[in-house]
C-alpha cells in the first residue's frame, strides 16, 4: 500500500469522476508515488454530514456550517482540508472506499462516487460513513495491533449496510432531508416531498447492476457471484464459460439478461484484483445488520421514532458501544451474541424481507 503525503493532499473525499490526479510531484518516504488530490464538492455528501453529525441541526444552516459541524465532531472527513493531518495509508480504489490514517487520531476519510442520483448518493455515502464510524470506534490502546480492526468482512460490512439500509431507507430520514434537499437542489425539488424520495429508495426492481440494486434483490446478485466463484476455484466451470453462466444466472434468479460484458461478469472490481470469497461478506452484513437492528430497537425505541426525535447520535453511540469499541477482540460469533443477546440468526434478516417483499406488492 503507498502513503499519500498529507501536504500533497487535498480534499481526498469526492465525486470519483471529478478527481484529478498529478503524481508527477515526487515521491513518498516509502518509496511509492505521491499523488495529489483536487476535487470538486457534492451537495449530497454536505447532507449527509448534516445527518450523521448533527443530528439536530436545522436544516437553515448553510453548507460552511455543516463542514465546520462535520469537521468539529466527526474526524472521519468526509471533507479534509487540513494538510497537517497524518498521512492516509492506503488508496481510493474502487468506486467508493475508507482510508485509514492515524489510529490514535481516528483519522479516517473515504472516498465516494457520485450518480446523477442525489438519493443514490446519500445511500452510497451513508454506506461508508458506516464503515468509517466502525474504523474510528476501535479501541485506541489497541492502536497499531491485529486488534485495532474488525473482527471479519462480515461484521465490517453490517456497519455500512445498517447506515444504508436500516436508517437511510426509512422514511422518517427523507422526511427529515427534504428541506435541506430542497434548500440545496431548489426548483428541482418543486412537487418532491419525502415520501415521494422513500419510494424512490424503497422500488423492488429487477436489473443487471449490484451496486444499483434494492435491498430486497440485493442479495440475488450475491448468490450469483459466489455460486460462480465456487465454479471456478472446484473447477467445475471453465473461466471461458463464466460470460453465458453469468448471464444465464441472471436469467434464471432476476429475470433480466446483461447486455454484454460490461453488465455481466465485468461489472465488478473484485476478481479483478483477487477478492475470492468477498461477495458473501455483503450478505453476511446484511443478516448481521437485521440482527442488530432488532437489539437496537429493543433497548432504544424504533429507528424511525429516533430519527424523528433527532436521535440519530444514539444510534452512532449504541454501535459504538455494542460493536465498534470491542475491535477484533471477540470472534464475529461471539460479537454478535454480545452485543446482541442472541447467537447468530438468520431469522430477522428473512423478517425483514418478508416485510420487503409484502410492501412491494
Amino acid at each position: 500500500m503507498s502513503t499519500l503525503s498529507p501536504e500533497k493532499t487535498r480534499e481526498i473525499v469526492a465525486p470519483r469522476n471529478m478527481i484529478t490526479i498529478d503524481d508527477t510531484t515526487g515521491r513518498a518516504a516509502t518509496g511509492g508515488r505521491e499523488v495529489k488530490v483536487r476535487v470538486k464538492a457534492d451537495p449530497a455528501i454536505d447532507v449527509v454530514a448534516s445527518i450523521i453529525t448533527t443530528p439536530g441541526a436545522s436544516c437553515a444552516q448553510t453548507a460552511a456550517d455543516l463542514a465546520a459541524a462535520l469537521r468539529a465532531q466527526l474526524p472521519a472527513a468526509i471533507k479534509v482540508k487540513d494538510s497537517a493531518n497524518p498521512p492516509i495509508i492506503g488508496a481510493a480504489t474502487g468506486s467508493a472506499d475508507v482510508l485509514v490514517g492515524d489510529p490514535l487520531t481516528q483519522n479516517v476519510r473515504v472516498t465516494v462516487e457520485t450518480s446523477d442520483d442525489p438519493t443514490q448518493n446519500v445511500l452510497v455515502t451513508l454506506h461508508e460513513v458506516g464503515h468509517a464510524l466502525y474504523s474510528q470506534g476501535h479501541p485506541t490502546d489497541l492502536a497499531r495491533t491485529l486488534a485495532h480492526a474488525s473482527p471479519s468482512l462480515g461484521a465490517e460490512e453490517s456497519q455500512a449496510r445498517f447506515y444504508e439500509n436500516h436508517v437511510g431507507r426509512e422514511l422518517a430520514l427523507w422526511e427529515f432531508l427534504t428541506p435541506t434537499l430542497r434548500r440545496r437542489f431548489g426548483a428541482a425539488m418543486d412537487g418532491i416531498d419525502g415520501a415521494a424520495l422513500h419510494r424512490s429508495v424503497s422500488q423492488v426492481t429487477r436489473g443487471w447492476c449490484r451496486v444499483d440494486a434494492d435491498e430486497l434483490t440485493y442479495d440475488l446478485h450475491i448468490a450469483l457471484r459466489f455460486s460462480l466463484e465456487l465454479a471456478l476455484i472446484r473447477g467445475t466451470l471453465d473461466v471461458v464459460d463464466l460470460p453465458d453462466a453469468w448471464n444465464d444466472g441472471m436469467e434464471r434468479l432476476l429475470g433480466v439478461r446483461p447486455d454484454g460484458n460490461r453488465q455481466g461478469c465485468m461489472q465488478d472490481i473484485h476478481w479483478a484484483w483477487g477478492s475470492f470469497g468477498y461477495f458473501p461478506t455483503y450478505t453476511l452484513g446484511n443478516i448481521y445488520a437485521a440482527q442488530i437492528r432488532e437489539a437496537l430497537e429493543a433497548d432504544l425505541g424504533p429507528i424511525p421514532s429516533l430519527i424523528q426525535s433527532e436521535r440519530l447520535s444514539d444510534i452512532t453511540a449504541y454501535l459504538h458501544e455494542r460493536i465498534h469499541s470491542h475491535g477484533s477482540i471477540l470472534s464475529t460469533g461471539e460479537l454478535m451474541l454480545q452485543a446482541t443477546g442472541q447467537a447468530f440468526s438468520v431469522e430477522p434478516f428473512l423478517r425483514r424481507a418478508q416485510r420487503l417483499a409484502a410492501g412491494a406488492r
